[in-house]
């Protein structure tokens, strides 16, 4: 099975950290996000990906050396939306039926075989990954009716006999179909253009529900990329019961000051004598904290040395600025 990671944009909404940063090579614990999707997806069995790209290609080739399958990258010298986009990779997708699809500026975790079965055996040209979640009403939601089939998109189509409805994660499975009934342009929407047109002609589009306890963090400002470093950084600490301090250290971080867990602190990272860092903090690595600094539920992204006066909480660190929420 292929997939194809959407990467492409001007990452507005990450401003400041974009354009210095490519979105999709932001790091989630000194990982890109880019990167921890790819392994996620190797490990469940998908041989190769494509991604787009709009801006800082190079970045996202370089975030994805390590990658453990082989990745494209589809480079789009203008913006070619969701929709064109996939239409640009066919060459490379159409080979696998069906393919997964996927929004690069997230972390999720995705039981594919449980989605492919419910694709396969739902016979639909697309199927939906949904979700019930408390922020429905801050994404919009798709309703299904009977079967699981897509009745309604958010408040741009409704053909009734709804029985249930999630949030949209981002992640569709195609058959190669799909690209017989997209547009003959270089630019479109695959939700405007090609559902919502397939929808009123009375065609199925599937829907699958990821269970609640199932990651699914959006990451597509600077708020929701200090959340999922958080998150990330409290999950991997469940995962290990048995560290009484919380804190994740490389061997080689230089830990001078005083530092409270929960913590992690990449390598190379430094933090200085009369630094106080923690608790709830992710330091990337070859970051260094202000000298005299506090820091607290904030992340400095990796080689960053931010030259604050103040305390940061709730704060971003990167080069030598920082970004605090609200």
């Amino acid at each position: 099975m292929k997939a194809m990671l959407l990467a492409a944009g001007r990452g507005v909404r990450m401003a400041p950290l974009t354009p210095r940063w490519s979105k999709a090579t932001l790091p989630v614990l000194d990982q890109p996000l880019v990167l921890r999707l790819v392994r996620s997806l190797a490990a469940q069995g998908v041989q190769s990906v494509v991604v787009n790209a709009y801006q800082n290609a190079d970045r996202l080739r370089e975030a994805l050396r390590a990658a453990p399958i082989p990745v494209e990258v589809s480079l789009e010298p203008e913006l070619r939306g969701s929709g064109g986009g996939i239409l640009q990779a066919r060459p490379f997708l159409e080979g696998s039926s069906p393919f997964l699809v996927l929004n690069a500026d997230m972390c999720i975790d995705v039981d594919l075989a449980d989605l492919l079965r419910a694709h396969v055996g739902g016979g639909a040209m697309a199927t939906l990954a949904l979700r019930d979640d408390p922020r429905n009403r801050e994404f919009g939601t798709i309703g299904y009716a009977e079967g699981g089939v897509v009745c309604r998109i958010a408040d741009r189509l409704d053909r009734g006999f709804e029985t249930g409805c999630g949030l949209f994660t981002g992640v569709h499975v195609m058959q190669p179909a799909i690209f017989d009934h997209m547009p003959d342009r270089p630019e479109f929407d695959i939700v405007r253009d090609v559902y919502i047109p397939w929808l009123h002609a009375g065609e199925r589009i599937g829907t699958w529900l990821q269970p609640q306890d199932a990651t699914w963090w959006p990451v597509g400002c600077p708020r929701e990329l200090l959340d999922a470093n958080l998150r990330a950084l409290e999950q991997t600490l469940e995962a290990q019961p048995d560290r009484p301090d919380d804190i994740l250290a490389a061997e080689d971080a230089r830990i001078e000051g005083k530092l409270r867990g929960p913590a992690w602190v990449g390598a190379g990272a430094h933090i200085p004598p009369d630094a106080h860092v923690g608790p709830w903090v992710v330091i990337g690595a070859h970051a260094r904290v202000p000298s005299a600094g506090r820091v607290e539920e904030s992340l400095l992204l990796p080689a960053s040395q931010p030259r604050a006066q103040e305390p940061l909480r709730r704060a971003i660190g990167f080069g030598e600025e920082v970004w605090m929420d609200g």
